[in-house]
């Protein structure tokens, strides 16, 4: 059986497919075929972390073997002021209360207000019509224009509070009610949940089939936590009896491989290189000479003695060669320096070989 290929437009076999999966997407696959959908489900079904999980997901996607399902939930819980308010009830029902305790008047010092109560409830007392405020022998009298009890007990905020301190659903109204709140500072937190949910798509489901035919046949109960996938037999798998219990990835002989160069460096031909990056680095300056050289700049002009050892045909290849004249070799003047400086050092300074053959 044949699918489309993976963005090249060339048909590929659910064989080959298979053979390009990693090991977690296998695991991530067979578990989507076994029911499971979401993140939580198939970490609980593999042991997968959900990282793994997630980049599995991206990957078996592109590949067009699942279809990806994402939701986002928002959530409503209490903040600090919230739980205070929902205790105690919000400034405004405070100060209710307060007036209905003083007989339904009183002067705003009298009431012994609290700061939140006298920045935040007193405004919203006002602005609700919940009481009203006049001035009387130079003092702010608060009158109350409501019934106590239905602020306490049946306002519509506080209501709110209690709902979703219980977790209780919402109507339409009350989630404009929210919406003022949360304008009232750190009254309502708004928490967002993120559901990612996976399914196979008709490849996928082709895949996972292909996949369970590979499965070890004494599996009655696919396991995927303890379900190895491999890439080869090893003694261990075998003196161990895993084998049995083990899935075998298709092994891909065209797959590229990292090149091997068996050829390498003479060790005559190492040492000379290592010598060269060291003089270099030292200052001295390479000269390119001829692959064959004749024995005066080789030898003679480095000074090297007559009788060197170095210069025995154990360490040196000399070739049978027409001899050439000393003008060829080097100007007359270079020729002589050296034969003075091996004879009795010239200018240097030194007393030479006293000879030069």
């Amino acid at each position: 059986m044949f699918n489309e290929g993976l963005g090249d437009g060339k048909p590929i076999s659910i064989l080959e497919l298979v053979k390009q999966l990693h090991p977690i997407e296998i695991k991530v696959l067979l578990s989507l075929g076994s029911g499971n959908a979401n993140l939580k489900q198939i970490s609980e079904d593999t042991e997968l972390p959900i990282d793994s999980i997630m980049w599995a997901f991206e990957s078996l996607k592109e590949k067009g073997l699942i279809v990806l399902d994402e939701r986002i939930f928002v959530e409503y819980d209490l903040d600090v002021e919230g739980e205070l308010y929902v205790e105690n009830f919000f400034p405004e029902q405070r100060i209710v209360k307060k007036l209905a305790e003083f007989g339904g008047e009183a002067s705003i010092e009298e009431l012994h207000l609290t700061e939140d109560e006298i920045k935040i409830g007193l405004s919203w007392v006002l602005k609700l019509g919940f009481a009203s405020i006049e001035k009387k022998d130079g003092k702010r009298i608060l009158k109350l224009k409501v019934n106590d009890v239905e602020v306490l007990e049946n306002y519509p905020p506080y209501i709110l509070l209690k709902k979703i301190k219980r977790g209780e659903p919402l109507s339409k109204d009350e989630f404009k009610i929210l919406e003022e709140l949360k304008l009232r500072g750190s009254i309502i937190k708004i928490l967002k949940r993120r559901e990612l949910n996976a399914f196979l798509s008709t490849r996928g489901f082709e895949i996972v089939d292909r996949i369970k035919k590979m499965l070890p046949i004494s599996d009655k109960k696919l396991d995927l936590k303890s379900l190895k996938i491999v890439n080869e037999l090893t003694r261990e798998l075998i003196i161990s009896g895993e084998w049995e219990r083990t899935l075998f990835r298709p092994y891909d002989v065209s797959a590229p491989v990292k090149k091997f160069y068996l050829g390498k460096k003479h060790p005559y031909r190492e040492i000379i290189d290592e010598v060269r990056e060291i003089l270099i680095g030292l200052g001295f300056e390479e000269v390119i000479s001829p692959p064959i050289e004749v024995n005066f700049w080789n030898a003679d002009a480095l000074f090297m003695p007559s009788d060197h050892p170095a210069r025995d045909i154990h360490d040196v290849f000399y070739l049978d060669y027409k001899p050439m004249s000393i003008d060829k070799v080097a100007k007359s003047e270079i020729w002589l320096r050296v034969k003075e400086t091996h004879e009795n050092g010239w200018e240097t300074g030194s007393r030479g070989w006293g000879f030069w053959d």
